[in-house]
């Protein structure tokens, strides 16, 4: 599916090439597989896509006169005596990829090759939220860190807000930004091609080639920290809805008598497991300011009773929302992530059990991963749309 200039949605296993669309469709799917997944077998690709032998001969060409595809020579017996394959896989270090992570008070940078390879990793704070200067920092940074002659580049930016067609930002309501054309304004003064879009869409996108994702088909994403955000792939697709970025995950409700969101909902997932909303609650209970780290070290503890209740409280509502997520999704895998992820560390049985009290017995086993590298995901999240439109120009 197409999204936008040149970036393009993970096409789904069963895609099969047609003329016109369907072959751009499937030429781009089978290069993202090898960007992910390599090296890999031409079997084990043309399995994958349902592809022909000849089909996929002629899909990978574009790539090996671009030069930026390799074969590898693999002798699978072991003790040289036998035919080696020939898995593909991406050149190594070729490209130079840019990923950013805006958010309203820093812009996160990432340089990788096309294979993610992350070379540089930077935060600088926002020197003002005008879309204006936003495209110019994102120029500047771009431009500290400029990209190998000849190489294929791009720049992808994921932000919390909604996204239209890769290119136009509806809103960032922590930016105040309505109906902003940041691709072109970014484009313009960097001067490479850019792709926008959600951060959660694109933390699933890195998740799914570069992280706890990569040998799932199909899986969830829940996200919590100072929001709670929900992610999807559906048969090697990332779903990207009109609605991603407008929070809609944090109001899930998961208890009738939890905290109260700031729109007043009580025991909804904003409530119950957003760092702000539980730090403001545990400070009204012990009457002083708590951070977050702290907070969760006393539910480790038990002590006092008012900060363990509600660490429970918010383990509890996770294994719910983990479970709503599989049962719905009918994919029984889900992934963790986000800043408040250390929740996981001081409660996982409790999220466990919370979640399969919530599951049928009977349902397939749940299969719950987390991902520890939020800071760096979200960056290669951005870093992986910026791959996808490479790849789909080539």
């Amino acid at each position: 599916m197409a999204n936008g200039d040149g970036a393009t949605q993970d096409t789904p296993s069963g895609a099969k090439a047609a003329d016109g669309a369907g072959v751009s469709s499937s030429a781009a799917a089978l290069g993202r597989m090898i960007v992910a997944l390599g090296p890999i077998t031409r079997k084990r690709l043309a399995d994958r896509l349902r592809l022909s032998p000849a089909s996929l001969t002629r899909l990978t060409r574009p790539l090996f006169d671009a030069g930026v595809l390799r074969e590898i020579d693999v002798d699978t017996t072991g003790n040289g005596a036998g035919r080696p394959t020939r898995p593909l896989d991406i050149v190594p270090g070729v490209g130079t990829i840019y990923g950013i992570k805006l958010t309203a008070s820093a812009m996160h940078l990432a340089v990788t090759d096309l294979k993610a390879n992350l070379a540089v990793h930077e935060t600088r704070p926002l020197a003002g939220h005008t879309p204006a200067s936003v495209a110019a920092m994102a120029a500047e940074l771009v431009a500290r860190h400029p990209p190998a002659p000849g190489q294929p580049t791009a720049l992808g930016i994921c932000l919390g807000g909604t996204v239209l067609d890769g290119r136009q930002v509806a809103q960032v309501p922590d930016l105040g930004w309505k109906d902003v054309p940041l691709a072109t304004l970014i484009e313009d003064a960097a001067g490479i091609p850019v792709t926008v879009e959600n951060d959660v869409v694109g933390l699933t996108h890195g998740l799914h080639w570069f992280g706890p994702g990569r040998d799932l088909t199909d899986f969830a994403v829940i996200t919590i920290g100072h929001g709670v955000g929900y992610g999807l792939v559906r048969q090697d697709r990332v779903v990207s809805p009109l609605d991603a970025g407008l929070g809609l995950a944090s109001h899930i409700p998961l208890g009738v008598d939890g905290p109260v969101c700031a729109r007043g909902h009580a025991g909804c997932a904003g409530g119950l497991l957003t760092i702000p909303r539980l730090t403001a609650q545990a400070a009204d209970d012990l009457g002083r300011p708590v951070g977050y780290d702290e907070l969760l070290a006393a539910g480790a503890a038990g002590q006092p009773p008012a900060a363990a209740r509600l660490v429970d409280s918010a383990a509890c509502g996770l294994g719910r929302l983990i479970a709503l997520a599989a049962n719905l999704t009918m994919q029984p895998a889900v992934i963790l992530s986000g800043e408040g992820i250390g929740l996981w560390d001081v409660a996982q049985d409790k999220v466990r059990a919370a979640a399969a009290g919530d599951r049928d017995p009977d349902a397939a086993p749940l299969r719950i991963e987390v991902d520890f590298a939020s800071s760096i995901s979200w960056v290669r999240g951005a870093a992986a749309l910026a791959i996808s439109s490479v790849i789909a120009r080539i």
